[in-house]
């Protein structure tokens, strides 16, 4: 039964990626004539919904949740007692994430139901992708002080001090105290 679904994923990523840009994780299933598969809205007490699994994420951060495109069927079922959200003939779900590093790995599943009007049978569906990424010079951490940054900032004027004369005149005309300022 679980060749009655086919599925397709892609990464829909930008040609130039960089940190801190969006991509997606898309999930196509072509289903066949008198099959079904889950949404992924769960229902009280009813069948599993559609879901994603992670076993390895780096460079990446999830946002949100799995989520799917179109909108399900709906109806009360009278096995379960509740309402039911499912999709025929095609399905598409997708995952967004953030770029956090220049090293991207997604690995993981999609777990899904898929049924006639007699049997459910639950299949998963895995995925391995790897990217890079470029760094992204107008990040947000442009300005951010770091412990690299003060070193570097104390040698610079350890250096202007040592080739100066001692005296208070030439320390001032030659060497400022770091402000503010320089590090924004």
């Amino acid at each position: 039964i679980q060749n009655e679904v086919k599925w397709k994923e892609t990464l829909d990523d930008p040609k130039d990626l960089k940190v801190g840009d969006k991509i997606i994780l898309k999930f196509e299933a072509t289903i066949d004539k008198g099959y079904h598969i889950y949404s992924v809205i769960p229902s009280p007490n009813g069948p599993l919904p559609t879901t994603i699994g992670f076993d390895q994420i780096k460079g990446l951060k999830a946002i949100g949740k799995l989520k799917e495109k179109g909108k399900p069927i709906q109806e009360f079922d009278p096995i379960f007692e509740t309402q039911i959200y499912y999709f025929k003939k095609h399905a598409d779900f997708f995952q967004e994430f953030e770029v956090t590093g220049t090293d991207l790995k997604l690995i993981g599943y999609l777990e899904y139901q898929i049924c006639d009007t007699m049997t459910c049978v639950p299949g998963t569906r895995e995925f391995n992708f790897t990217r890079k990424a470029i760094p992204n010079t107008n990040s947000e951490n442009a300005g951010i002080i770091t412990k690299d940054s003060i070193l570097n900032s104390q040698e610079d004027t350890s250096s202007a001090l040592n080739s100066n004369s001692s005296s208070p005149d030439s320390l001032s005309s030659s060497a400022s105290p770091l402000s503010y300022r320089d590090w924004e």
